[in-house]
């Protein structure tokens, strides 16, 4: 909040919340209900909700779907097994076969060992 990345919200007892920046909120008065913190200037309010306003280092899109992702994804670890994989010892499984419908996306693919995953009846993928 001192550095501008954020503001707070001051909720009075009828629930009404007004967003509030750094300089105004260690003015405020510290009521019965509210906790307080000991600070360099005196007793400021705990906030009970805080806003950012400005995101630093935000994706700026969605990393490709692929083995090689996916593998990052997983920590080049099976998903079932937890066992290091090394770079041909694995493949994308999906958690639900694509036979029942499951898409090929980032929510319905694991990196899994070969062995593990043919070893279920499910073909290499």
């Amino acid at each position: 909040m001192a550095t501008g990345v954020a503001t707070t919200l001051d909720i009075d007892r009828y629930d009404a919340m007004t967003p509030t920046v750094w300089e105004e909120w260690q003015k405020l008065p510290i009521r019965d209900t509210d906790h307080a913190i000991g600070t360099v200037i005196g007793q400021v309010r705990v906030p009970t909700i805080i806003v950012l306003a400005r995101y630093s280092r935000m994706p700026l899109k969605r990393p490709k779907f692929s083995s090689r992702a996916i593998r990052q994804r997983d920590s080049g670890r099976c998903q079932y097994t937890c066992r290091p994989l090394g770079v041909y010892e694995g493949n994308i499984d999906h958690v639900m076969p694509r036979s029942r419908g499951s898409l090929t996306s980032w929510d319905s693919s694991v990196l899994a060992a070969k062995d593990v995953n043919i070893s279920e009846g499910r073909p290499d993928t």
